[in-house]
């Protein structure tokens, strides 16, 4: 587990510092490893928070656009990703806002670190994300779209099809 991890990082860390003449290089790893692995810990403990604080699906009027602009500003993009944002759905919907930001949240999340993954494009990264009125079928004449694009790798061929089952992850660390 990642508490496994930093501790054995915090009892290289206590051997590496405690002999007559201490070992900086062996020291940096284990502080490299313990804040890896307490990252991890935080990211897992925050996303079943999360989970358990939005447990209720209570629906309550949105106005997309403007949910969807401060939602944005409460995630801390990298410097290196520029976000283009075109909003196009003034309207008023019945959402349950805590998962809606957590779904968008993830996306964000997704699209950043796959895109500090590879070479940015010549004009840099982006994260673009829209949203827009498009016509329905059937009793619903219109429906909300949300579309989050990134200039990031894409998902491999191979997990495309596993995208949508409970907790599949393909990072390191990944809750699903």
């Amino acid at each position: 587990t990642p508490l496994c991890t930093a501790m054995n990082a915090v009892g290289n860390l206590r051997e590496a510092t405690r002999q007559p003449h201490p070992n900086p290089e062996r020291a940096e790893r284990a502080y490299a490893a313990a804040e890896k692995s307490l990252q991890r810990c935080h990211h897992l403990i925050t996303a079943v928070l999360d989970y358990s604080r939005c447990g209720q699906h209570q629906l309550q009027p949105l106005n997309i656009d403007t949910w969807l602009e401060k939602t944005l500003t409460e995630f801390p993009l990298p410097a290196d990703i520029h976000l283009n944002t075109r909003f196009a759905a003034p309207v008023e919907v019945a959402a349950a806002p805590c998962q809606l930001r957590r779904v968008v949240h993830n996306l964000m999340e997704n699209a950043a670190q796959a895109m500090t993954t590879t070479d940015p494009p010549a004009d840099g990264h982006r994260l673009e994300v829209t949203s827009r009125i498009r016509r329905a079928r059937g009793p619903q004449k219109q429906q909300v779209e949300i579309s989050i694009q990134d200039t990031g790798p894409g998902i491999p061929v191979e997990a495309q099809n596993k995208v949508f089952a409970p907790l599949y992850t393909c990072r390191e660390g990944g809750v699903g």
